[in-house]
């Protein structure tokens, strides 16, 4: 492979985390982005890629995950609560900073993949990862691999409705797991 080091971005409800990876998980430099509430997607991908050229990073493939909603394959953002996107084209967005090899998931199932590759080294043939931060989801690795659903939405644990008649989530609901465990809740 001629570059073996990957972009990887980590957008999440409050802030974003951008880093260049190796293949074993290693992390080579990495930089976050506190963003304001309801950024615009065209100004967050403008300051990432900013970011990254001011670094000089180079790169092979580019993996971006995020809290929300993703259709798969074309990468779609569908809805994320915690961010207020809705049918974004992310990686017309993300072709800023790379013009092939983007990848797009959703954070939980990101999480899921990389904890089932790189810390349990593909050994378990199932694995449940619960995220908590901004937001609380969880991606499901099912017999190697990421299970998604019918509706891509597998996992998201953070809007099982707990209390009907509780908060109003970013979601729209009320009384979704995350009015009661998200960061923001607590």
């Amino acid at each position: 492979m001629k570059n073996s080091k990957a972009l990887g971005i980590d957008i999440g409800g409050t802030k974003s985390k951008v880093g260049i990876v190796g293949s074993a998980g290693e992390i080579f430099d990495s930089f976050t982005i506190y963003q304001k509430p309801h950024i615009k997607p065209a100004e967050l991908f403008s300051d990432i890629a900013k970011r990254i050229k001011e670094r000089g990073w180079e790169y092979g493939p580019c993996g971006i995950a995020m809290a929300g909603t993703i259709e798969h394959p074309s990468g779609r953002l569908i809805f994320s609560p915690n961010l207020c996107w809705e049918n974004v084209d992310i990686l017309s967005y993300a072709s800023v900073f790379s013009k092939k090899n983007i990848y797009v998931e959703n954070d939980a199932n990101a999480a899921a993949w990389g904890a089932y590759c790189v810390e349990f080294q593909k050994k378990a043939r199932d694995l449940v990862c619960i995220t908590l931060g901004t937001g609380v989801g969880a991606g499901l690795v099912l017999e190697g691999r990421i299970y998604r659903g019918v509706s891509g939405c597998a996992g998201e644990v953070g809007h099982i409705t707990i209390d009907p008649r509780g908060t109003k989530c970013n979601c729209g609901n009320r009384g979704c797991m995350e009015t009661f465990i998200g960061a923001k809740y607590l």
